[in-house]
Parts: C-alpha cells; sequence; structure tokens
C-alpha cells in the first residue's frame, strides 16, 4: 500500500517516520503544452511512477510540485512557469521540511527536463549542508532504451514515451487526431 502525505494524519507521521518508513518521494514537472497530451504531463508520469515505487517499498509519496521551469513553450496557452530561484528555494524548504520531520532518504522523480538543473542544486546543497541523502531520477533518461526498444524510436518531448504513458494513465488525456507519426 503505498502512503500519500495528503491522506496521513499528522500522528501516522509521526508514529512511522524514520522507524517504520525513512523515504519520502516527491514528484515534479510542469504544466506545458505536449502535442497530442494533456497539460498535465510532465507531472502527471512522475506521480505515477512514484506511486508504483511507494507501493513497491513502502516509501511515502508526497504531493506533486505542478509547476516548474518552462521557457521555450511559454507562448502556448496554458503552459506556466516560475523562476529558477523560486523552484529551488522552493524545492529546498520542502527538503529541510522532510528532514525536520525526519524523513532519512528523499527521492525527486522528476518529469520536466527545464527542472534538471535546479534540482540537482537543490540535492547537492541539502546534502552539503544538511547532510541529507536526496536522489534526483530523470524518469525518460532512465527508459531512453527501453523507449527505442519496445517503439523503435527515441522518446522525448510530447514524444511516444510521454504520449504513450499517458494514453495508458487515463485514453482521455490525449487527442488521437493529433497523433504524429
Amino acid at each position: 500500500m503505498a502512503y500519500k502525505l495528503e491522506r496521513m494524519l499528522w500522528q501516522q507521521v509521526r508514529d512511522i517516520v524514520p522507524d517504520m518508513i525513512d523515504t519520502v518521494v516527491l514528484p515534479i514537472g510542469t504544466i506545458e503544452a505536449h502535442g497530442a497530451a494533456c497539460l498535465g504531463t510532465d507531472v502527471l508520469i512522475p506521480e505515477d511512477i512514484s506511486e508504483h515505487i511507494c507501493d513497491k517499498f513502502n516509501f511515502i509519496k508526497a504531493p506533486p510540485i505542478w509547476y516548474g521551469i518552462t521557457k521555450s513553450l511559454l507562448d502556448y496557452p496554458g503552459s506556466l512557469t516560475t523562476t529558477p530561484k523560486n523552484l529551488k528555494n522552493y524545492v529546498y524548504d520542502l527538503l529541510k521540511s522532510f528532514q525536520r520531520h525526519r524523513f532519512k532518504k528523499i527521492i525527486i522523480m522528476n518529469g520536466h527536463g527545464g527542472n534538471n538543473s535546479v534540482l540537482k542544486e537543490c540535492a547537492f546543497e541539502a546534502f552539503l549542508e544538511l547532510g541529507m541523502k536526496v536522489a534526483v531520477i530523470h524518469w525518460w533518461i532512465l527508459c531512453a532504451e527501453l523507449t527505442k526498444e519496445v517503439y523503435g524510436m527515441e522518446g522525448g518531448h510530447a514524444g511516444i514515451d510521454e504520449t504513450g504513458y499517458v494514453v495508458a494513465l487515463d485514453p482521455s488525456l490525449a487527442d488521437k487526431k493529433r497523433y504524429r507519426k
């Protein structure tokens, strides 16, 4: 059973962290145009992956961060952004909060390439300044070879990997008429 932080009582967190569970998974992405797939693609995928990881390893899943650094697609309606400084401060504050509540390990499950460098900086600073163990995972990088093997092509932004994942989650989140070959 995956624990979802937002559905837990504070007493439950107190009672199981860190003795029974010492790891929290934080999904993050952004809201931006994704061709035939929905604007929330970059959050929905890491959130689903996080849920599976938490289920398998008995971790706690934190609520996702829906907003990230969107630059090149900002002119598309519905695409949203924040500055690198704001994202870094926000994520770093969350890492400090996780530490305060006795989590020993944090996994940041990233779904958006524009966040990569800021998340890497946050993890490194949290290690240097707070002694925290923070892993940042970019799911599409881990799956690159598998995507090529299964689909015979590379994935990427609004590519076969992202669109396929979203369709597997909920076919109504993509528009088949807008698929490109």
